[in-house]
């Protein structure tokens, strides 16, 4: 028999369900609708970030120059990140591939600071699970627009972050990997000169072909294509003519968002390098000025809008124009305010592949199989390489013995690994011995022990071992998930300090004394008979009362100077315990002497 023990791997899509924006706002996309939260201490006029566990867990977030943990207390070194809370972008989260506790923010300062574009790492770690920041501040860019974007590589495992400079065309591409921040930055000429384009959101497509930002100015939005094997950006394009500052694609990335001076609109995504005009539709006016757009865990696009307790909703963004069903004052802030901005996410946490996350393999709880059988031990199929603790390097192990096994599975460099421990379950086979006797007074056990096994015996005991005290017939049932065993045997308790004293001759004179043939016993006696019989085996004498014993006579004439044949049956019961007999046969000589 074979049996399959499975390993899974593990994703989970909910890092983005907890929001902290604005001034003390939140949400918490754990519910649906999403249920708005109090408790945050942010003062964000535009950019922040947050991000949660694989449960929809708050970890951290973050206005760009704070960071606080979950229990929105600053992290230890968590202040003076050199981003701003007045950038749309002022901070972006992104979790390191292949590892579940280090965490990368990326900060975008104001366009006046010149801080540019750097990054801080976090261990969760450290500080009791609270996190700390350990490196802070490594900058990337130097001059770059307030602009920060994330997107998965191909390989759905490295995340490319793209930052657009001040000053020139150039929109460096970097490469996240477990090994870092890649070296091999990827420089974009886009043909566009971006010192206009200095605030406004910048999103990617959810399926990675295209990355877009917008600016304040009616110059337009800049659209292009991306390459997310290579980073290659190319294809420039720009809708012209509407200025816009919050910006979102749709999930089936068909439609552009773009939200302008108390207007929102749904544009056409053009398809060659050309300046587009009328490529936007106005779907709705806004009693806003300015506001960030965000795609959210429930595939709905929510609209920031300035100074006001409520989000606006887009809730069907896949459809065209009016269908797209836009509401205003969808979502209540609880009184807390929405300001410009809403959190920044890499894009792939609004899909339904998951990157850079570590793999995660799970043999299972330890377990136990029977011994006439073996066990495999299996794991997802879809890793780079295995490794077992006994060598093998196929993506499961027969197993025959018991022991503590150990996979680890590769998944290009990214590495992780679980153990199980495997136990033998004996099938029962249990044995009560052959039938046997005991005497009284003597403690005596049936033993039925095997490991990991129930019992029932006879006497409806589920112990491993009984006491016997009376005689009888026993049994016990052995049983476990490998099969049952069943065996019976006799018992008989013996009064064994029971005697029957038998004088071997007597004297039927006439003078009082030693006149009849009487057995005598220490213990009551049952279940008599005395037989006498003579040399010739005829019996002259008898007797069922263990009282009366033979006087020497046959028909009242005394027999003659012999020597006779007695036989004795009794069953014999101890005067103090009273419980249990012995059964005595004698049979010998007495002399009759007259």
């Amino acid at each position: 028999m074979v049996l399959l023990l499975q390993g899974i791997s593990l994703f989970a899509q909910k890092e983005a369900n907890i929001w902290y924006f604005g001034d003390s706002a939140g949400l918490d996309f754990n519910t649906n609708p999403p249920t708005a939260l109090t408790n945050s201490v942010i003062s964000a006029l535009e950019g922040s970030s947050s991000i949660a566990d694989r449960n929809g867990n708050l970890l951290f977030y973050s206005d760009g120059e704070t960071v606080w943990n979950k229990n929105h207390q600053i992290m230890t070194n968590g202040e003076g990140l050199l981003g701003s809370s007045s950038s749309p972008h002022g901070a972006l989260i992104i979790k390191q591939p292949c590892f579940d506790s280090i965490f990368f923010i990326f900060t975008a300062g104001s366009l006046t600071s010149n801080n540019g574009v750097c990054y801080s790492i976090i261990d969760m770690r450290l500080s009791q699970q609270l996190g700390a920041v350990t490196t802070k501040n490594i900058k990337l860019v130097s001059y770059s627009l307030e602009k920060i974007a994330a997107i998965g590589h191909s390989n759905k495992k490295d995340i490319w972050i793209s930052i657009p400079a001040y000053h020139n065309d150039i929109i460096y591409t970097f490469l996240l990997t477990h090994e870092g921040i890649n070296k091999n930055v990827v420089f974009n000429r886009i043909g566009q000169n971006l010192e206009y384009f200095y605030t406004g959101q910048i999103k990617y497509s959810n399926d990675a072909s295209k990355l877009a930002f917008t600016t304040y100015s009616s110059f337009g939005t800049i659209i292009l294509d991306f390459n997310n094997s290579t980073g290659v950006l190319s294809n420039t394009r720009i809708i012209s003519g509407y200025a816009g500052y919050g910006l979102e694609f749709s999930p089936n990335s068909q439609y552009l968002y773009v939200q302008g001076y108390k207007n929102l609109y749904q544009c056409i995504i053009p398809s060659s390098s050309t300046t587009f005009k009328n490529s936007c539709f106005k779907i709705d006016s806004l009693n806003t000025n300015w506001g960030s757009l965000q795609l959210a865990p429930d595939k709905k696009i929510y609209s920031a809008s300035r100074d006001s307790n409520y989000l606006n909703c887009i809730n069907y963004p896949d459809n065209n124009l009016s269908a797209c069903g836009f509401v205003n004052k969808a979502i209540d802030l609880k009184s807390k305010l929405c300001m410009m901005g809403l959190p920044s996410f890499y894009q792939n946490s609004f899909t339904k592949i998951t990157y850079g996350n570590l793999p995660t393999v799970n043999l299972g709880n330890d377990t136990t199989f029977c011994d006439n059988s073996t066990l495999l031990l299996k794991v997802p199929s879809n890793y780079q390489s295995y490794l077992w603790n006994d060598l093998s390097t196929a993506d499961s192990l027969l197993v025959s013995k018991e022991g503590l096994y150990t996979v680890t599975v590769n998944d290009s460099g990214c590495m992780a690994q679980d153990e199980i421990k495997v136990s033998y379950l004996i099938t029962p086979n249990v044995n009560l011995g052959n039938d046997t006797s005991f005497c009284e007074g003597v403690p005596f056990y049936l033993k039925a022990t095997n490991s990991q096994t129930n019992y029932l015996w006879s006497n409806f005991s589920t112990d491993s071992i009984i006491k016997i005290t009376q005689s009888g017939t026993y049994w016990v049932k052995a049983y476990n998930a490998c099969g049952t065993s069943f065996d019976t045997t006799e018992i008989k308790v013996e009064a064994c300090n029971c005697y029957i004293y038998v004088p071997n001759a007597f004297t039927p004179d006439g003078n009082g004394l030693n006149e009849v043939f009487l057995p005598v016993s220490n213990c009551k006696i049952t279940n008599y008979q005395l037989i006498i019989l003579n040399r010739w085996g005829v019996k002259i004498f008898e007797s069922n009362n263990p009282n009366i014993g033979w006087n020497g006579k046959l028909n009242e004439i005394l027999q003659s100077n012999d020597v006779y044949v007695y036989q004795i049956q009794a069953d014999l019961i101890d005067n103090f315990i009273g419980t249990n007999k012995k059964q005595v046969s004698l049979k010998g000589n007495v002399t009759l002497l007259n």
